[in-house]
């Protein structure tokens, strides 16, 4: 029966991510992704239509666990950079450098790739940025920026494998493991894609923490804004909100990641995920925290295999990126990658162990952590689970910019 199938058994557990790889390889048309009550996308299974043929179940990240996902340092590579955009425009307008719409644009003017997947605003919604393929440079540029939400797939498999030509991906660690999972099953899609340009990621915040911001923060209802920014206009950024009567505020980034980096707004399954340097990709990208002092925006870049490092090095000679190769060990310390693992484990260890749920993986050893850790994340996996109550989560929300001076005046006191 349908309703005993793993997939369903991973939304029961929110151990899914959203990443839409079942979607995407569904032949039988029977999963759609909608956003679900904790305010991420989920696959809801129509099962009138299902076959049961079990495809959805192999391409799953979160049944097939962390592909070759290693749980200490940077993963496999070959070398680490620094680097940014020769094209000070793209430069200026991206999170951290303009490196990925460099690549993007560069495969397309040489004739490397005929299509790319990227996160770009809905046209719809404004709110609810589309995971598309496109064939299009100015879907590129547009689409330059972080998106800090979830971000609803557009495509099947079918699409993909029916471009002529290779094609290019973007994407978090969640998204680039569904795509070498479904390389695994549809063995024509691993011809198709040209690279894997994969972001780092802390974490990827739910539809609750924009909705909220613009409520208590920006002080409009979401439903007049029209455009939102999270990323751009130099180093480390500004977050724009336009509205419908033209009016434009402007955040500080630092005022958006003190606002929605609570358990509340964080997805479950992100709560467990340690590879935060997205280490299946063949090109890991994220901002320069620690390696690079200026405002207008410089990006970390790691190469993993000789395709990714033969472009990085093409677009350095051909005068569009600058380089700088950098010691793995501060790429590792300017991102807090050490700390950050370790945070996650614990929460694992505490999750599985003291509150009796499920986990995406099962440590064979307990963490070594210190008393203050164990108190501190002990307390975040209490969150997290009172939280699971939709009334207990609105509450939250509401009292979001409350829970921001607390937890400041905590910090300070420490």
């Amino acid at each position: 029966m349908l309703l005993r199938s793993k997939l369903v058994e991973v939304l029961r557990s929110n151990l899914c991510s959203g990443c839409g790889a079942c979607y995407s390889i569904c032949s039988a048309n029977a999963i759609n992704m909608r956003v679900a009550l904790d305010g991420t996308y989920k696959p809801f299974i129509d099962p009138h239509k299902c076959t049961k043929c079990g495809l959805c179940e192999r391409v799953c990240p979160s049944l097939s666990g962390t592909p070759k996902a290693k749980i200490k340092g940077l993963g496999n590579f070959i070398n680490c950079y620094i680097g940014y955009s020769t094209d000070t425009k793209i430069r200026w307008e991206a999170s951290s450098g303009g490196v990925v719409t460099t690549i993007l644009l560069s495969l397309f003017e040489e004739g490397l790739i005929s299509g790319a997947v990227i996160v770009k605003k809905d046209p719809k919604d404004s709110l609810k940025p589309s995971m598309i393929l496109t064939n299009s440079k100015e879907d590129i540029i547009e689409a330059m920026g972080s998106k800090y939400c979830p971000a609803k797939p557009s495509f099947r498999v079918k699409d993909l494998v029916n471009v002529q030509g290779k094609v290019a991906i973007v994407g978090l660690p969640c998204h680039i493991w569904a795509f070498r999972n479904l390389e695994k099953i549809d063995k024509r899609l691993k011809d198709k894609i040209l690279i894997h340009l994969g972001l780092f990621c802390g974490k990827k915040p739910n539809f609750y923490a924009t909705v909220y911001f613009i409520r208590k923060i920006v002080g409009v209802n979401e439903r007049e804004v029209v455009e939102i920014s999270y990323r751009g206009k130099g180093w480390p950024g500004k977050l724009t909100v336009m509205t419908k009567r033209g009016e434009s505020y402007s955040f500080e980034l630092g005022d958006w990641i003190s606002f929605s980096y609570y358990p509340h707004f964080i997805p479950i399954r992100c709560v467990f995920c340690y590879d935060i340097t997205n280490q299946q990709a063949d090109i890991s990208l994220g901002d320069a925290w620690g390696l690079a002092h200026d405002n207008i925006g410089t990006s970390v870049i790691i190469t993993r295999t000789p395709v990714g490092e033969n472009i990085i090095q093409y677009l350095h000679k051909t005068g569009k990126l600058v380089l700088r190769e950098v010691d793995p060990k501060q790429v590792s310390q300017g991102q807090g990658l050490e700390d950050k693992v370790s945070n996650t484990l614990i929460r694992a260890y505490i999750w599985r162990r003291i509150f009796h749920k499920p986990t995406p993986y099962e440590l064979s050893y307990p963490p070594q952590f210190s008393l203050k850790e164990w108190v501190l994340n002990l307390g975040y996996c209490l969150w997290l689970y009172v939280t699971q109550n939709k009334f207990i989560r609105a509450t939250l929300c509401n009292l979001n910019p409350l829970v921001s001076e607390a937890v400041r005046w905590i910090r300070w006191m420490h």
